[in-house]
Order: C-alpha cells, then structure tokens, then sequence
C-alpha cells in the first residue's frame, strides 16, 4: 500500500514566515509622492482597463472617445498602463 498526501492537511498545517524581520516602510511616503502624477495616471489606465469596481464609468467614456470596441479599449488601458510604470521603472 502506498501512502498518498493530503494536499489539504499540508496547507492547513504549513507555517508561513515572513521573510525579512521588520516590515518595510516607504519612510512616510505616501502613494502619490512616490509614483507621482504620471504614475498615478497609469496606475489609474490599469485600473479602468481591467473594469476592476467603479470604473465602468470612466471605460465607457473611454470607449465612447476612442470608438472602440470595450475590449479594445480595456486592452489598449491595460498595455498602456503596464508599459508606461515599466518604462517608469527602467528610467528610475
């Protein structure tokens, strides 16, 4: 006879760790200090482009500017949004 673990015995009795000893802070910087207009604006495209709560205003204005289809639209905010925080990144 071969015995079989129970995949949900292990979750349950698994102990999770945090990895670093303190948590790490942003020294009292807040979101918008940090990424900036530019970046909230992103942040915000990717928000609206993955019809995430409340946005469903702003992606059928988007929509109706742009006249695109709605998953057009969401597809162009969300590449957008991603590339525009990675080149962010990189130039940072």
């Amino acid at each position: 006879m071969t015995a079989q673990m129970n995949p949900a015995s292990f979750i349950k009795h698994r102990r999770v760790t945090p990895l670093v000893k303190e948590p790490v802070s942003l020294d009292g910087f807040s979101l918008g200090e940090t990424l900036g207009g530019t970046g909230l604006i992103l942040l915000g495209m990717i928000y609206v482009g993955q019809d995430m709560p409340g946005a469903r205003g702003a992606l059928d204005w988007t929509k109706k500017k742009l006249e695109q289809p709605r998953q057009t639209t969401q597809q162009l905010l969300t590449g957008i949004g991603i590339v525009g925080l990675a080149y962010r990144a990189y130039m940072n």
